[in-house]
């Protein structure tokens, strides 16, 4: 993989809980340029350590279907512009996400197949809902389809208390 796009999640503290599929996911392609899609609002936290280029949404507000159409093709458009891409994976379960990665042109399209996106994608990993996946673990099993090694995250519930356990591969 060259050039890899993610289009990044759309709020500020699921951006932090991304943060292991973006360390990941550099560890697995140290020399690939990755560009990250992201609303304005999440530019400033992405992790400049492990993306090299951040492209800035536009804004839209009070859009119709339509326009939000248009508007994510005007911007796949700008996408495409900078070159293409050997893979795009997106975090967010929007069927917008995945429309902005077929549109950009990226070869291999990878997300959970929800909402109509499987038409969109060329790597379709199924949606586990169940409320002990932690939504790190969500991003982080987008890349067991490169064989990454096994990064655990559980939510178990005890006594009231919800208890975070991480098991973490050695990267190397």
């Amino acid at each position: 993989m060259n050039r890899i796009l993610v289009r990044t999640p759309n709020w500020i503290g699921d951006q932090i809980l991304a943060y292991p599929f973006y360390q990941i996911l550099r560890a697995k392609y140290p020399k690939a340029w990755i560009t990250v899609v992201c609303p304005e609002w999440v530019r400033d936290i992405q992790f400049k350590g492990f993306v090299d280029e951040v492209l800035v949404i536009p804004r839209k507000k009070n859009s119709s279907f339509i326009q939000s159409f248009k508007a994510i093709n005007e911007f796949s458009k700008k996408i495409r512009a900078t070159g293409s891409f050997d893979l795009g994976i997106a975090l967010p379960n929007s069927f917008g996400s995945a429309l902005l990665l077929h549109r950009s042109g990226a070869k291999q399209r990878r997300g959970y197949d929800t909402d109509l996106r499987g038409l969109l994608l060329t790597q379709k990993i199924n949606w586990d809902s169940s409320p002990s996946v932690h939504r790190s673990q969500s991003y982080v099993n987008l890349l067991q389809v490169e064989g990454i090694p096994d990064f655990e995250i559980k939510n178990e519930v005890e006594n009231e208390k919800v208890i975070v356990t991480i098991k973490r591969p050695s990267l190397k």
